[in-house]
């Protein structure tokens, strides 16, 4: 929830000293020394240029920051931005399948990334993520941070690729998706992130057309396709012909296999 600013440091509890703490680590805008990139303000929609992104001075210490928090940002960077191009399953005319097994990540680190980045902005007084409130759920994702619970039924990870070489792959932003479901929506490094707060809330649509891409320890599914790109944010379960044919192809592997 919202509070006041102060020198107390929100992950540990201590009073220390507050450094710059990104809310979306500056290394998942692609090329941010070289480019500049259009951040979006959650609360107003408009944008302007940045290269290292927003940062918030009054959330977090130098020694969580770079010493715990740290090692989730680096999982989801050798994922995303270094390992994700040697795991590329399937591909049907421009959609790839890209498929990471257990033993090719941390899924705890991993799920853990998407869930820091929220509860960065939850806690946040920058007007930028005024819109992002987890709530009740703000102390839980804290508390799954630190290993003292966890629950798979929340924080469910969507994960999708754009194309390359699309202007979508130069937007950073994070916000709360108009819909009556606790949606937030991630667009960082090249990929569109869902993430549902609550299991139980994830939308029919979504579960008949997705369901085996989401997040789990056994497998890490991301699906680049132009047809999501064109609609992600409307109707996204309106597919094509491209891709109704790659969510085939995984319905039969998961056939075989014995389980969906």
């Amino acid at each position: 929830m919202k509070q006041a600013k102060s020198s107390i440091c929100k992950f540990c509890g201590q009073e220390k000293k507050l450094i710059k703490a990104h809310i979306i680590p500056r290394h998942f805008y692609l090329n941010y020394e070289n480019e500049t990139f259009a951040a979006i303000n959650a609360k107003t929609g408009e944008w302007k240029q940045c290269k290292t992104g927003t940062y918030d001075k009054n959330i977090l210490c130098s020694d969580c920051d770079n010493d715990i928090l740290r090692k989730f940002e680096q999982e989801a960077y050798r994922i995303l931005l270094t390992d994700i191009y040697n795991h590329a399953e399937y591909k049907y005319n421009q959609n790839i399948l890209y498929h990471l097994m257990e033993k090719d990540f941390d899924y705890t680190l991993f799920r853990k990334f998407f869930i820091s980045v929220l509860w960065r902005a939850s806690i946040s007084q920058l007007e930028e993520y005024s819109n992002i409130d987890l709530g009740p759920y703000e102390n839980i994702a804290l508390n799954i941070l630190k290993n003292k619970m966890n629950d798979e039924k929340l924080f469910k990870v969507l994960i999708f690729k754009y194309p390359q070489g699309l202007d979508n792959n130069s937007i950073v932003y994070l916000l709360k998706a108009k819909t009556k479901h606790e949606i937030y929506c991630l667009s960082m490094a090249g990929y569109f992130i869902l993430i549902f707060i609550n299991e139980k809330n994830i939308p029919y649509d979504f579960r008949k057309y997705y369901g085996e891409f989401f997040l789990n320890n056994k497998n890490l599914y991301i699906l680049e396709s132009p047809d999501f790109y064109n609609k992600h944010c409307q109707q996204i379960y309106h597919l094509k012909d491209s891709s109704k044919k790659l969510l085939a192809y995984l319905q039969k592997k998961y056939d075989k296999l014995g389980h969906i």
